[in-house]
């Protein structure tokens, strides 16, 4: 117990937590949150609704979705319970899950670098400061979102973490399970989790030039949650609800999508992590200048192209390839601007491979790969939300917590990274806690008049109306009620609250 006391990564974590906690405080359900706490996000389902269903009712309503809307069920049914349980007891959980994550992403560089340095645990901390606000609003703080792109991550990052190819017991079916969850969740971290089991695989293949019994089970347990996602006959249905699109070749697919990744991954809604990204390419790049080869010249174009986007980013508000991308409205420039931007991105991201490759860093490329598969997945989607982007910015923060633990390993005064870092991270993070906290009066108030109707409608009282009140930032919220093409929210918040469906809700 002394032990545990006097460990600063110890109480650097736990600090982390209740400040996640507290921040957590103030987050309120939203749009199909409350659909899916009470069984009625799908209109044409005809089973049991409301709050006092049973588990029963629970699978057989997460059936239905199976067929008729989707295989992205499994987190869907942590989201149900963990909201019937109450919305304490969610945010507690993913706080709880939130930072876990980022001990586990601590934990993985510690054990590949063999460091158990304090800094390293601050500044994986840090990183969760750098999710800005147009990604936290649309990815962490709507729990629909949150459990589809944030949950997944915990069994995906410990399985990272405990795999070995050795391994046996207990350990080994943990394993199997892990990266079972990871995979039986949402397309983007499903494909992640595959494709980093079978590069993996692949290259350990290569080296021992014979197949690892585990490794091919590891693949097949991912390769089953994979399938049960993508083949759920739901998913053709809600293909279809965007029919315009799935009829589109792949190709076109590809020019449309191509550069919306980009500019979204790397845009103005993302700069601080977009300065990040590009700095530890920086410093890669500039190591694998360093060193003799016969790569020199695309080292050095990589090297410019990276300063050029680093110093754009930080001196112009739009980023830098949406900007390129979009300068002329004409197709071929656009079809031109796609290719080469790309090819500019893409030796970028080859120049950092082949040197960890040279210095044997097998992990950082089966991590870098795997997450950029979680994007290209996308290419094929009909629409691309900045909540994409969290499964590829958590898997760089590995990348990025590496670099500073090589940094930390010379010379150099690491404070002059740290503490910009902190201070970066902090403001952002205490910027978006008090935004949600401003909505957070009029949230408390709505929920408290709503269930109090719903007691007093219960008891026989004539209630024809609910008088609400519209939040005074809509920046620190999704889609609300009273938003325009957004009224059959209310029919949502009816069920949640157990309120008759004639009952108008009205906000002013």
């Amino acid at each position: 117990m002394r032990k545990i006391l006097s460990n600063k990564v110890f109480w650097i974590f736990t600090i982390f937590f209740f400040l996640v906690l507290l921040e957590h405080q103030a987050l309120w359900l939203y749009h199909d949150d409350y659909g899916y706490a009470s069984l009625s996000y799908l209109f044409n389902y005809n089973g049991a609704i409301g709050m006092n269903t049973s588990f029963r009712d629970i699978i057989d309503f997460l059936i239905f979705h199976y067929n008729n809307w989707g295989g992205r069920i499994l987190y869907f049914l942590i989201e149900i319970i963990s909201l019937r349980i109450g919305l304490p007891f969610y945010r507690f959980l993913q706080s709880l899950i939130i930072t876990i994550i980022f001990v586990l992403i601590y934990k993985i560089v510690s054990k590949y670098t063999k460091m158990n340095d304090y800094k390293l645990a601050i500044f994986s901390c840090a990183c969760y400061g750098l999710f800005e606000i147009m990604t936290f609003r649309s990815g962490i703080f709507w729990p629909t979102a949150s459990v589809l792109y944030i949950f997944p991550m915990l069994p995906f990052l410990l399985f990272i973490y405990l795999y070995k190819p050795n391994m046996s017991g207990l350990k080994y079916f943990l394993c199997l399970i892990l990266i079972f969850l990871a995979s039986w969740s949402q397309e983007q971290t499903s494909t992640m989790a595959l494709a980093f089991i079978g590069i993996y695989t692949l290259h350990d293949f290569i080296l021992t030039k014979k197949f690892n019994l585990k490794n091919i089970t590891m693949c097949l347990s991912s390769l089953i949650g994979f399938t049960l996602l993508l083949l759920a006959p739901g998913s053709m249905t809600r293909l279809n609800s965007s029919a315009d699109f799935a009829n589109l070749s792949l190709i076109t697919k590809i020019k449309y999508n191509l550069p919306l990744i980009i500019s979204n991954v790397f845009g103005s809604y993302t700069k601080i992590f977009t300065i990040l990204f590009f700095l530890v390419c920086f410093y890669w790049i500039y190591m694998c200048q360093k060193k003799e080869n016969k790569f020199k010249l695309f080292n050095k174009v990589a090297l410019i192209s990276d300063i050029s986007i680093l110093i754009y980013t930080a001196l112009r508000e739009e980023g830098y390839f949406s900007y390129f991308f979009n300068l002329v409205d004409n197709n071929i420039y656009k079809n031109f601007m796609m290719i080469v931007l790309t090819l500019q991105l893409g030796l970028i991201l080859l120049t950092v491979l082949v040197y960890f490759y040279n210095q044997k860093k097998y992990l950082l490329i089966y991590l870098i790969i795997s997450s950029c598969c979680s994007l290209a997945v996308m290419l094929v989607a009909p629409y691309y939300p900045l909540r994409s982007n969290i499964m590829f910015n958590i898997v760089f923060f590995i990348i990025a917590l590496y670099t500073f633990a090589i940094i930390l390993k010379t010379k150099i005064n690491t404070q002059y990274i740290l503490i910009p870092l902190l201070i970066i991270s902090f403001i952002n993070f205490a910027a978006i806690s008090f935004g949600y906290y401003v909505n957070n009066k009029v949230n408390v108030y709505n929920d408290k008049i709503l269930k109090e109707s719903s007691v007093q409608i219960k008891n026989g009282n004539i209630i024809t109306s609910i008088e609400l009140k519209k939040l005074p930032d809509a920046l620190y919220a999704i889609e609300m009620p009273y938003d325009e093409n957004y009224d059959y929210i209310k029919t949502y918040m009816k069920y949640y609250y157990d309120l008759p469906q004639d009952v108008l809700l009205e906000y002013k």
